[in-house]
């Protein structure tokens, strides 16, 4: 009340001599109350604090609630005869004001004391009880409007939320699934596989919680660019393993080879035997182990021999001058028709000999012969064999390198 007299105008007498009056009075209750030395409440009072656990306590949790009623009705009690006090001692328009206000609270979500505390704060200014309630009601209405308005907006939005939610979550369930159908019928290897079904997954589920949070009216411009600068800072760290990973989609995707093939590429040569996101493992004749990153391998040049079904075996053969040239053929033409592995009934891959060079001291021949890629090494091997062992059983001389030397006296 004294901190209430402070806010009463100068000009109104009346109502300060109303709170002098007031606060007399409560201050001698107040005295009144003090002088129970000994009393039952006192009594309690210490025992509480004494240390009796008021929640195994009936009696203190009584006391307690007791207390808080007081305390409540005291406090309505003072801000009745405050608004009174404010309204010049008009007992009977502060009480129907102050009922005004307690029917009020009743219907909406403001707190009554909270309602009374800002009739309070109008009055004090200078505005009549009963336009200030006006006014108060009237913030009150609107900003119960919006509250409503924002309920139902939210609510609206919540519901369209859910809504996307199951239809994307059904779409990225297709979407998925059309991959793996893809991936079969393409014939993709499992690792390309697998991980193209992981980013898929992610980048939809991703690309679903963002518009989510859209819909629900959060603002996502701070979430793409979280996303975007993380991106670029681990582009940034990761650029070479980037790049193999990138150069691993290509090969998996555009396979310039596959697991098995012989390949030469980098200074390398081997038998692949896995391709991985990151670099490809090469196995040599001599059962060595070749790793490439996958990122030169994708935009370098290399050489797979066995990505076609057929290949040409070369051999050259020399033989000594004054050979002939006819039974050099027969010869050759021989072993030729005794190899089912060599090909010998397609026009375009019909075996030729041709002499090829004349060299210092010996004329040169070349067998040429398409087979399987599978059998080249073989049939190399066997064929450059064969022609060592049948020109020595016809009489032709192989020559070798050889200096002579006339001495002349």
């Amino acid at each position: 009340l004294r901190a209430q007299r402070e806010w009463i105008p100068a000009s109104n007498r009346e109502a300060i001599r109303a709170t002098n009056h007031e606060i007399q009075r409560l201050e001698r209750e107040v005295r009144k109350l003090e002088s129970l030395d000994g009393g039952l409440m006192k009594k309690w009072f210490k025992d509480i604090k004494a240390g009796i656990p008021a929640l195994v306590n009936p009696l203190s949790v009584a006391m307690v609630g007791l207390g808080k009623s007081i305390s409540l009705g005291m406090e309505e009690q003072l801000q009745q005869q405050n608004i009174t006090t404010l309204m010049g001692g008009d007992t009977a328009g502060a009480d129907a004001l102050f009922n005004k206000i307690a029917q009020y609270g009743k219907t909406t979500v403001y707190d009554k004391a909270g309602l009374i505390e800002a009739q309070k704060t109008m009055m004090s200014f200078g505005i009549e009880g009963e336009r200030a309630f006006g006014m108060l009601k009237r913030i009150g209405d609107v900003a119960m409007g919006d509250i409503i308005g924002y309920i139902t907006a939210f609510g609206k939005n919540l519901l369209i939320a859910v809504v996307v939610y199951f239809i994307g979550r059904f779409l990225i369930k297709y979407a998925i699934k059309a991959l793996q159908i893809m991936s079969v019928k393409r014939d993709m290897a499992p690792s390309l596989t697998t991980f193209l079904h992981s980013l898929v997954s992610i980048s939809l589920n991703l690309l679903l919680a963002i518009t989510i949070v859209g819909i629900m009216g959060i603002d996502t411009s701070s979430f793409l660019a979280v996303f975007a600068s993380a991106g670029v800072a681990v582009g940034m760290a990761l650029s070479g393993t980037l790049q193999n990973f990138a150069g691993g989609v290509l090969i998996l995707i555009l396979k310039p080879y596959k697991v098995g093939d012989r390949i030469e590429a980098q200074g390398y040569a081997g038998v692949v035997k896995e391709i991985l996101i990151f670099h490809t493992v090469l196995t040599t004749p001599d059962n060595q182990t070749i790793i490439i990153p996958n990122g030169p391998l994708a935009n370098g040049s290399l050489i797979n021999s066995t990505a076609a079904t057929t290949r040409r075996v070369d051999i050259n053969v020399e033989v000594a001058y004054g050979t002939k040239t006819d039974d050099v053929r027969k010869v050759l033409n021989n072993i030729i028709e005794t190899d089912e592995r060599i090909i010998k009934d397609t026009a375009d891959l019909a075996p030729v000999i041709p002499m090829t060079s004349m060299g210092a001291s010996s004329i040169g021949f070349q067998m040429r012969v398409w087979g399987k890629s599978a059998d080249y090494w073989d049939l190399k091997f066997d064929l450059t064999e064969k022609i060592y062992q049948e020109l020595t059983a016809a009489g032709i001389e192989i020559p070798f390198q050889q200096m002579d030397v006339h001495l002349i006296k």
